[in-house]
């Protein structure tokens, strides 16, 4: 008997249970109707024309995750890196490294285009070894590259290019750009403001906060902020460790903003975000990405993209 036989008797022996009748009378009452259901299933399966999926083919299919590609894209009329940056979720920088190119400038319609799934760069992998190497020259778990790439060791040796997913990419290759300088305490500009203001600017740590972003720094009015100016979506990173006081959007200007406690009792600000990457409460670790730049809240120009970033309680290492 087919399945779909054994189905109807079974809900025939089913029947006699509940009722309290043998599963002769009651297959004897129902002979009729199970007779028709057996005769109309057989139809429907011969009918049918869906396609039939074996278990080879659909098991292959669910278990192969895909991996991430790199698009091609040709440049349209008037388009420029920012607008190509802006269509397709990722960095200028992320644009520029992919595709060898001097500078934002470095395009004209037609011109095709590399274009990465997420803000990083492609790297050709020859060994487990480059793996970690890679990991550490831009500043990406080893992990998260296979899991990315869907890496295993029987791959690896096989893989001549792997995505390395947002990729902390240093200034020796982006040509366009030069590295900020951060001034020490003896270099810093002499500070005019009233004494009780003065006061508040805090202690100077040298040393205890990192830059929290490549870019061009530029003076705030703000005795306790500096704006770092770079291409939307480029990471925003942890200056030290500490826990998240606040994440989310800020309605006084701040727009899409976080703000971390340190253990020694300082809160730096990072604000002006396009999206967050840790919630209030989380712990972080120096380095660690907490967001993607942007241009919410009160910008000057409304689509500037760029970090306001703050230190409260000493004094900020790049004023």
């Amino acid at each position: 008997m087919n399945v779909q036989g054994e189905t109807a008797l079974s809900q025939v022996k089913w029947k006699a249970n509940i009722t309290g009748g043998s599963q002769k009378q009651v297959a004897s009452v129902d002979k009729a109707r199970l007779k028709e259901y057996l005769q109309e299933s057989s139809n429907q399966s011969e009918n049918s024309k869906a396609p039939v999926l074996t278990g080879q083919s659909f098991s292959s299919d669910a278990s192969q995750a895909k991996t991430p590609q790199v698009r091609t894209y040709t440049v349209k009329e008037g388009e420029n890196l920012t607008d190509i940056a802006q269509k397709f979720s990722v960095s200028e920088d992320t644009l520029i490294v992919a595709n060898d190119l001097s500078g934002p400038k470095d395009i004209t319609s037609g011109d095709e285009l590399h274009i990465l799934p997420t803000n990083g760069v492609v790297k050709n992998l020859t060994s487990e070894k480059e793996i970690q190497k890679l990991a550490e020259k831009y500043d990406v778990k080893a992990e998260t590259i296979r899991s990315y790439n869907n890496l295993d060791e029987e791959q690896i040796a096989k893989k001549t290019e792997v995505i390395i997913p947002e990729a902390d990419i240093p200034y020796s290759e982006l040509p366009h750009k030069e590295a900020p300088q951060v001034r020490t305490a003896s270099q810093q500009t002499p500070y005019t403001q009233p004494a009780a203001v003065s006061a508040n600017r805090g202690r100077n740590i040298d040393g205890y906060f990192a830059l929290p972003a490549p870019g061009r720094i530029k003076p705030h009015y703000n005795y306790a902020g500096v704006d770092i100016i770079n291409s939307p979506g480029t990471n925003i990173r942890a200056s030290a460790p500490g826990k998240v006081i606040a994440a989310g959007f800020h309605g006084g200007g701040y727009g899409n903003y976080v703000k971390i406690q340190h253990p020694n009792n300082t809160v730096t600000l990072y604000s002006h975000m396009r999206s967050l990457t840790v919630k209030n409460g989380n712990h972080v670790n120096r380095g660690q990405t907490v967001g993607q730049m942007g241009s919410t809240g009160l910008t000057i120009p409304a689509d500037a993209s760029h970090l306001h970033y703050e230190v409260h309680g000493a004094q900020n290492p790049l004023k």
